[in-house]
């Protein structure tokens, strides 16, 4: 595991590269307000996806990682993965555990970032989870504002019932890992807000740096449709690997599989064995200890090379 200094180091160092460091707040007031209710989500959401940043960090910072299948399989085999650490993962650590409250998005600066709760509304916002916008994404003084929208999909989620449906709380971090480990998986609906802020964190320039920005990369399906590469199958065999480091959503999946299945980045694994698969076929139950995965018995690429998660490409916005 990596030491706790150098961690601090990694974050010291992207600090003083940085301008300076954001001013990261709540919007409490206004159409877009987060309640309280949302708030302590909030801090509950930055807490774990500063713990899947860890997972990720600790994991590159490992002897040969860059050989392994899972590392291979979502960025390619000439990405550096202490380069993917430093730019990518030790920067979510700058989001306060508790950040202040803000009443207003007018009048803020470039160095600015506020957590918006935009109720239902168009029928994009009833579908996405979250969404980043930059400050040069904006249209006049007033509308320039580096924000990370958090729609009411990433706390809820309709579940069918005989009265039609009713709304469930998305997964936190801890039950989604232990989903898989018991190879149940969950409604992709049900994602984690931390795996989806590790995505949007990717987007987000006051954090992330706009030379280390990340698209939503598509490709052209089948049907000659234009989709996004969200789905864990879509992220590894859909594009290219350049693009694979381009992807935001390769870096919240790869940060989350380093705590829910850790033995795809370990030396006992190298090579490329193909595809990280997608159905259930754990031949025996990985353990958690203090949030971390790891097996019981012998660890060997067999169960790579089989079916080991039972995970279905999800079609919904990140």
């Amino acid at each position: 595991m990596l030491p706790r200094l150098l961690t601090s180091a990694l974050l010291f160092s992207f600090v003083a590269f940085a301008s300076a460091v954001p001013n990261i707040r709540i919007l409490i007031e206004g159409d877009d307000y987060c309640n309280d209710q949302s708030i302590l989500r909030i801090r509950q959401m930055i807490k774990e996806a500063k713990t899947l940043a860890q997972s990720a960090i600790d994991t590159l910072y490992r002897p040969n990682v860059e050989k392994s299948s899972g590392f291979v399989a979502l960025f390619g085999p000439n990405a550096n993965p202490k380069d993917i650490a430093d730019k990518h993962f030790a920067p979510v650590n700058i989001l306060p555990d508790s950040p202040a409250f803000v009443v207003t998005v007018k009048r803020l600066t470039e160095n600015d970032l506020t957590f918006t709760c935009p109720p239902y509304g168009d029928p994009k916002d009833n579908k996405a989870r979250m969404s980043t916008r930059n400050w040069v994404d904006g249209d006049g003084h007033d509308q320039r504002n580096n924000l990370i929208r958090i729609f009411p999909n990433s706390f809820e989620y309709d579940v069918p019932d005989s009265k039609g449906s009713h709304k469930v709380d998305t997964l936190p971090l801890q039950k989604a890992v232990e989903a898989v480990i018991a190879k149940t998986w969950f409604d992709e609906k049900a994602v984690p807000m931390a795996f989806t802020l590790v995505h949007e964190v990717q987007h987000a320039d006051v954090i992330i740096g706009a030379e280390n920005h990340c698209l939503d990369v598509a490709f052209i399906d089948d049907k000659g449709k234009t989709v996004k590469a969200y789905g864990l199958q879509q992220i590894q065999k859909k594009i290219t690997n350049e693009e694979k480091v381009k992807n935001a959503q390769n870096y919240a999946w790869f940060a989350f599989l380093t705590l829910a299945q850790p033995e795809l980045f370990t030396d006992d694994c190298q090579g490329n064995p193909g595809p990280i698969p997608h159905a259930a076929g754990l031949q025996e139950p990985l353990l958690v200890q203090d949030g971390i995965a790891s097996r019981a018995a012998e660890d060997t690429c067999k169960y790579i090379h089989g079916d080991f998660l039972n995970i279905v490409d999800t079609d919904g916005e990140f």
